[in-house]
C-alpha cells in the first residue's frame, strides 16, 4: 500500500505588485529599481491578499487571515480528490504566518479551519510552525500516517500570509528590507488517500541543520506591535544549493528513476537561485517549472501551489513521475519522489 495524491488545490491572491511598487514601498527607489531587484531575486512581481499602500509603507486596511486562503485551497483539493469531506481523518495545516492575538498558539488555526470545513471531530487536527520546507515534512508525515493504517484520507495545507506584517517602519529598523521584496501572500493544498495500483509516494528523504536556520524574526512578540521577518541571504543563496543537491542526490541513489523524472518542483526560494542551481546540476530547463517570477516567495504554500497549476495545466497527470524538493527555514530540507 501507497500514499497518493488524489488531489490538489491552491489560491491566488488578488493584488499584484510589481517592482517598481516595491522600490517605492521600501522607501528606495532609486536604489531599488526594477531592474536591480529583479536581476538579483529573479522576480518580476509577488501577490498579496490584502492592499498595500506604497506611500505609507503598510496596509490599506489592517486585517487579512490566511485561513480564507487556506480554505479555498482546501475546498479545491477536497473537490478534485474524489472524496468527501466527512472521509478526511486528519488534517495538517503548515504556515509561518499566524495571526497575533487568540490564534498565535495551541495549533488554534488547525482547529479553526478544521471546524470551518466541517471535519468530523474524530479527525485529527494538527499545526505546524514552519518556513519553505514545511510542507514536504507534512506530506511525509501524511505518507506515514496512511501506510500505518491509522488513517485512510489526509488533508495536508500551507498556507503564508507575510502581508499582513508588512510595515516598512519596523522592516527598515530590523535591517530586513528583503523580506517584502522576494515574499508574497498563497496557500496549497493537497488530500491523500491510500493507493494499491502502484501510484503514489515512492520514496522520500528529509533533513534538519539547525546550525543554519537561515531566517528569523525580528522583534518581540510581546511588546513589538510588528515582527519583521528577516532572512540570512547569503547563507540561503549558499544553502539551497548544498542542500538541495544533498536531498536529490539521497533520493535518486535509493528511487534510481527519479534522476529522470518528468518535472522537478522546487521550492521557489527565488528564479535567480533556481536557475543557477538547475543549471548547475544539469536538470533541463524544460523539467523545472517556476512561478516565483510572478508570485513571489510564497514560503511552505509555493510547492503545493506550484503542484496545483502543474496538474491542473495537465503538464503533469496520472503517471508522470515527478520530485519535489525543498529547503527552507530551520533548516529544513529534502525531497520526494511521486508516481501520480
Amino acid at each position: 500500500m501507497k500514499a497518493y495524491i488524489a488531489g490538489t488545490g491552491s489560491f491566488d491572491p488578488p493584488y499584484a505588485y510589481d517592482n517598481a511598487f516595491m522600490g517605492r514601498f521600501v522607501g528606495a527607489p532609486e536604489k531599488w529599481t526594477p531592474e536591480r531587484i529583479e536581476h538579483l531575486l529573479g522576480i518580476k512581481k509577488r501577490r498579496f491578499a490584502i492592499q498595500l499602500n506604497g506611500n505609507t509603507g503598510k496596509p490599506v486596511e489592517p486585517g487579512g487571515d490566511e485561513l480564507v486562503m487556506a480554505e479555498y485551497a482546501a475546498r479545491q483539493a477536497i473537490e478534485s480528490s474524489g472524496y468527501e469531506v466527512g472521509e478526511i481523518d486528519l488534517l495538517i495545516l503548515v504556515s509561518c504566518t499566524a495571526q497575533r492575538g487568540e490564534r498565535l498558539h495551541f495549533g488554534r488555526s488547525a482547529h479553526d479551519l478544521h471546524k470551518i470545513l466541517g471535519l468530523r471531530s474524530d479527525a485529527r487536527a494538527e499545526e505546524r510552525d514552519a518556513g519553505c520546507g514545511g510542507a514536504l515534512f507534512a506530506i511525509e508525515s501524511a505518507m506515514e500516517s496512511i501506510m500505518s493504517g491509522r488513517r485512510k484520507v489526509v488533508l495536508v495545507v500551507a498556507s503564508s500570509m507575510p502581508s499582513v506584517y508588512m510595515n516598512r517602519d519596523q522592516y527598515v529598523a530590523k535591517d530586513a528590507w528583503l523580506s517584502p521584496l522576494i515574499f508574497g501572500d498563497g496557500a496549497g493544498a493537497v488530500v491523500l488517500g491510500q493507493s494499491l495500483n502502484g501510484r503514489g509516494i515512492i520514496d522520500s528523504v528529509t533533513g534538519v541543520d539547525p546550525a543554519q536556520p537561515l531566517m528569523e524574526m525580528r522583534g518581540d512578540p510581546e511588546t513589538d506591535t510588528q515582527l519583521a521577518y528577516w532572512i540570512d541571504a547569503q547563507t540561503v543563496k549558499r544553502a539551497f544549493g548544498e542542500y538541495a543537491k544533498k536531498a536529490l542526490d539521497e533520493l535518486i541513489a535509493r528511487v534510481p528513476e527519479a534522476a529522470d523524472a518528468d518535472a522537478y518542483l522546487f521550492h521557489q526560494v527565488n528564479a535567480r537561485v533556481l536557475r543557477e542551481f538547475t543549471e548547475k546540476v544539469g536538470i533541463p530547463h524544460e523539467k523545472v517549472p517556476v512561478n516565483v517570477d510572478r508570485r513571489g516567495n510564497t514560503a511552505a504554500a509555493a510547492t503545493l501551489d506550484l503542484l496545483d497549476k502543474e496538474v491542473r495545466s495537465g503538464r503533469v497527470g496520472p503517471g508522470s513521475l515527478i520530485v519535489l524538493c525543498v529547503v527552507g527555514a530551520g533548516a529544513q530540507y529534502g525531497a520526494m519522489a511521486i508516481r501520480l
